[in-house]
């Protein structure tokens, strides 16, 4: 997880408009139009996942289906490494908060009361399906635009350069003018080759190498629950 920079958000977001999950509907294996709903059985947590009950994983499918996700476990692959999928991850460097390591400035845009929760500890209270109605608000602008682990992991992050996702060597960060060096400084775990920059292709190696057992786990119980095999 990177030491996140606000940099007064280079795209706002919806100020609050929920996406309702109904009002998009998309299936996750066949891109065509059309609700994706459980059909097979959740088999429940080794004690790795514990904190994602059944209704949670139910409450990610009508995420996915919100943002026309062809994959329901991009998600899961890019919040591996912001937050190891845990609601109550906290990083105290800049106060990125919960699953999607929301930042405070970005809260408030979204209509949280940053007044009364300044570094954000009521939303890590949050139970995991109560984030994701938040997570819906932040990523909503996107709708069937994020069906790659490098798309979604470029909107969590900068999402003002969405555009050039789909270019593995992209400089993102070189990207942001003055702005970029303080990026790079704060998130500069993700360049493990030293080149002093950020790409897409970095964003996915960091989720790759964050999919460990909870991780898989998770993946597993959600597409047991679609009748996957």
């Amino acid at each position: 997880m990177g030491r996140r920079v606000d940099i007064g958000a280079p795209e706002l977001m919806l100020g609050g408009a929920l996406v309702a999950a109904a009002a998009l509907t998309w299936n996750f294996f066949s891109g065509s139009g059309g609700s994706v709903q459980p059909t097979g059985t959740d088999p429940g947590s080794s004690g790795l996942t514990s904190d994602w009950a059944t209704a949670d994983l139910e409450k990610l499918i009508s995420f996915g289906n919100a943002l026309q996700l062809t994959d329901p476990t991009i998600p899961l692959r890019v919040w591996a490494n912001e937050s190891d999928n845990k609601a109550t991850a906290h990083n105290p460097n800049g106060d990125a908060s919960g699953l999607f390591q929301l930042m405070p400035s970005t809260a408030a845009g979204l209509g949280w009361d940053t007044s009364s929760d300044p570094t954000l500890a009521n939303f890590r209270a949050l139970s995991v399906s109560d984030q994701l109605d938040w997570a819906l608000r932040y990523y909503a602008p996107h709708a069937g635009q994020l069906n790659s682990v490098a798309r979604f992991y470029v909107a969590n992050f900068l999402p003002a350069l969405l555009s050039d996702a789909d270019n593995p060597s992209f400089n993102l960060t070189g990207a942001l003018g003055s702005q970029g060096d303080a990026v790079y400084s704060a998130n500069s775990s993700f360049d493990t080759a030293g080149k002093g920059y950020i790409t897409p292709a970095d964003l996915v190696a960091a989720s790759v190498r964050a999919t460990g057992p909870r991780t898989n786990e998770l993946i597993g119980r959600l597409q047991a629950l679609l009748g996957v095999a």
